[in-house]
């Protein structure tokens, strides 16, 4: 498949038992973090279901067989992350102390395909924002009224990429 097309993002999509929030497992290129942190931080600024402070950037020996180092090791590029999604909720943000919604994770499903727009700097969000107001309008009551208005001059990727550099914390928290 490399051959015919370009891989921009792998990810493997597990629940999880003990750790609350949802949060990503990736790795590191030590010359060059931000490459593999970058999705899962512009994730955090699309939705408060995301939690970047959890996410872990690490290789460790006792995951080598795991698909998140096989298919980094595979396909030779930083999108490759396992996302976990507690059974239990969060302990951040607005849905502090209660258990995650099947709406909640659909809306972390749709922000994830969001994000990777932003990250590979498609210029389609005003278009995607303005469907979501529109779907609103006809589907009244539904519990995504205007989740995901985005500000485009924050939130792209030449912006998120300088912010993540320019701060140590958000580059080595993992």
């Amino acid at each position: 498949m490399r051959k015919e097309r370009q891989m921009v993002l792998y990810c493997d999509f597990h629940g999880h038992s003990r750790n609350k929030n949802i949060f990503m497992y990736g790795n590191n290129y030590a010359e060059n973090p931000e490459s593999t942190r970058l999705l899962p931080f512009i994730l955090s600024k699309i939705t408060s279901n995301f939690n970047y402070a959890d996410s872990k950037f690490v290789v460790s020996k006792g995951k080598d067989g795991t698909a998140r180092i096989q298919m980094w090791n595979a396909l030779k590029i930083p999108a490759v992350y396992t996302m976990e999604a507690s059974f239990c909720g969060a302990d951040s943000g607005p849905n502090k102390d209660y258990h995650f919604t099947q709406a909640n994770y659909m809306e972390s499903g749709k922000a994830l395909c969001l994000s990777l727009l932003v990250y590979c700097d498609i210029k389609v969000l005003k278009t995607l924002n303005e469907i979501d107001r529109s779907n609103y309008k006809k589907n009244e009551g539904t519990p995504y009224k205007d989740q995901f208005v985005i500000d485009y001059q924050k939130i792209n990727r030449t912006a998120v990429i300088k912010e993540l550099i320019g701060s140590k914390k958000l580059l080595y928290n993992g």
